[in-house]
C-alpha cells in the first residue's frame, strides 16, 4: 500500500511540476513555451539507448561469439539467456526493443499529442498572423 501511495505521489508531483512550468512559460512568452515543450519532449523520448543495447547484442552475434552476445542480451531482457540459441536471441532482442519503443517513443508522443498539440497549433498560427 505504501508503494502504491508513493507511486501516486511521484506521478502527481511530476505532472504538476511539468504542467506548472509549461503554464508559466506560456504566460511569459509563447517562444519560451515552445522551447520548454521541445526540451521536455526531447528528454521524454528515448531511442538511442535501446539501439545501442541491441547493437551490443548484434555485434558479437555477427562475429559468432554467442556467449558474449548472451551476456549483453541479459542486460536488456528479464529471462535466462544461457540456454538460448541464436534465433531465440534475435527474437528476444527484437521483442525487447519493440516493447521499449512503445514505452519510450510512442507513449510520450501520444501523450504529447493528447495534451499539447492544440497549443503548438496556436503557437504557429500566431506566428503566421503576426
Amino acid at each position: 500500500m505504501l508503494v502504491f501511495l508513493l507511486l501516486i505521489a511521484v506521478v502527481l508531483l511530476t505532472t504538476t511540476t511539468v504542467f506548472t512550468l509549461l503554464y508559466l512559460a506560456y504566460k511569459a512568452h509563447t517562444v519560451a513555451y515552445f522551447i520548454l515543450n521541445t526540451v521536455i519532449i526531447y528528454f521524454s523520448i528515448s531511442v538511442k539507448s535501446m539501439s545501442d543495447h541491441a547493437m551490443r547484442v548484434y555485434e558479437p552475434m555477427s562475429l559468432g561469439n554467442l556467449n558474449h552476445a548472451k551476456r549483453e542480451l541479459a542486460m536488456i531482457v528479464s529471462r535466462d539467456t544461457e540456454e538460448m540459441g541464436s534465433v531465440d536471441m534475435v527474437r528476444s532482442t527484437v521483442e525487447s526493443v519493440s516493447e521499449n519503443f512503445t514505452d519510450g517513443v510512442v507513449s510520450p508522443i501520444f501523450f504529447w499529442c493528447s495534451f499539447f498539440w492544440r497549443r503548438w497549433c496556436d503557437f504557429f498560427s500566431n506566428l503566421l498572423v503576426h
